[in-house]
């Protein structure tokens, strides 16, 4: 099942597996796990964590929240207790003569435990159906301040999903399954896992539910797998190096906008009246230029913001040039080899000081790496050894900073068919010498 399919999944298996005795009835879900709870300092516990506008605020709420605080009652409009789509157990813990709290079975966090079936649990840290549509977090960001104050709050809601899914980890069910759950989270900002996203081993869901549905044994040490990464300025932001998992901000639209009324003079005008009056008159070659969606109205929000802002875009882009890739035997191990040349764009001169940093996995392992361009433009990592056992690393960007230039990866060198660490090439493999 996927996204309200995943929910269904969750809710029918074990009235499945009562119609079918003579079978075994399992399920693997994606997207269809619920809201996690509160943080501990944000709402109780039985509630989801705080909406956007609240967090923002340095308050605490929901809808669901207030309407209670405020003496409404939810009522089961659909009858779902009157069926089998929440378990029993739950509903017996939570509905008494004094509460009807029937509305919390429908957390898997909560119903989780009285699910008897096996279960693979297939979801992203950073659900975007729960953090943009029921969080609210807006997208297409241009105010500096409010990014901020986003990002800041997907930290929060990953942190509140990896605290729900430790339930799985630990086992925290009250039966005693065939065997264990298993548990696919990838650190990306999607509703839903494209079937080429990997976390460690390099196995996409398709090839560990297969595994772990048959039991085939062949790939057990990966069945639980939440992927975690380093923070970036105290923040766990989504880092899984595969297309769309990440965070961009600024979005490609406000990218593309920044970019367009830029070129057209018109934040050069007096104020941003007349900046905004420039743009819709050269709106055909700013909409020719990518600055263009179907929704009108959040276009002509960011167009209006970008001229309030005026926040002229970094003097100089830089890419990758002559990029480095090999690896040399040392005693019982082996030690790959990566460097490149950093460039402006467009002078093609060396850049000194931009810091890249990379992830560098193999088997279970992963650590984070970085560089930082000298006077020559040269970036030399230190990737230290590797044991022998190992045929290969995984090297995948997380990220390029420096002040006063933007990183443009469409510009890099080409190795092997691809643009490295580009947008389409966010990884690849250094192998072990021969």
């Amino acid at each position: 099942g996927n996204s309200a399919g995943g929910r269904g999944a969750f809710a029918n298996v074990d009235g499945l597996q009562e119609r079918l005795p003579l079978a075994m009835v399992k399920t693997a879900s994606t997207c269809g796990w619920s809201e996690p709870s509160a943080l501990a300092g944000d709402l109780p516990p039985l509630y989801p964590p705080s909406n956007y506008s609240n967090f923002a605020a340095g308050t605490h709420g929901t809808a669901l929240y207030d309407f209670i605080q405020n003496g409404g009652e939810v009522v089961d409009v659909h009858k779902i207790q009157e069926g089998s789509a929440l378990p029993v157990g739950c509903l017996e813990r939570y509905v008494n003569e004094t509460h009807n709290l029937w509305w919390a079975c429908t957390s898997m966090e909560r119903a989780y435990q009285y699910i008897k079936a096996p279960i693979f649990n297939i979801h992203t840290l950073y659900d975007t159906n729960h953090i943009y549509e029921k969080g609210g977090v807006p997208q297409d960001i241009v105010n500096p301040v409010e990014a901020d104050t986003a990002k800041e709050y997907i930290d929060m809601y990953g942190k509140a999903v990896l605290t729900s899914f430790q339930k799985i980890l630990n086992n925290e069910t009250g039966t005693v399954k065939e065997h264990p759950d298993g548990v696919f989270a990838a650190s990306c900002l999607t509703h839903g896992t494209a079937n080429d996203v990997t976390i460690a081993g390099g196995y996409t869901k398709i090839d560990l539910v297969g595994d772990w549905f048959f039991q085939l044994g062949e790939l057990t040490e990966y069945h639980r797998q939440i992927e975690q990464c380093p923070d970036t300025d105290g923040l766990q932001l989504p880092c899984n190096p595969a297309k769309n998992c990440r965070l961009q901000i600024p979005s490609r639209l406000v990218e593309a906008c920044t970019r367009e009324i830029t070129d057209a003079g018109c934040l050069n005008q007096a104020n941003a009246n007349k900046c905004y009056k420039c743009a819709k008159e050269n709106q055909d070659a700013i909409s020719k230029g990518g600055c263009k969606s179907k929704d009108r109205e959040n276009l002509k929000r960011v167009a209006k913001e970008i001229c309030e802002f005026q926040d002229a875009p970094p003097s100089s882009k830089v890419h990758i040039d002559k990029v480095i890739v090999g690896s040399t035997a040392r005693g019982n191990g082996w030690k790959p080899k990566l460097e490149f040349k950093i460039r402006d764009s467009e002078t093609n001169e060396k850049v000194k000081g931009v810091k890249f940093t990379i992830g560098m996995s193999y088997g279970n392992k992963s650590k984070t790496k970085s560089c930082t361009s000298k006077k020559t433009g040269k970036c030399a990592f230190k990737l230290g050894k590797v044991p022998k056992s190992k045929a290969s690393v995984q090297i995948a960007f997380l990220g390029a900073s420096s002040d006063g230039v933007v990183y443009d990866g469409s510009n890099n060198v080409n190795r092997e068919g691809c643009k490295v660490f580009s947008e389409d090439c966010l990884t690849f493999d250094i192998l072990s010498p021969v």
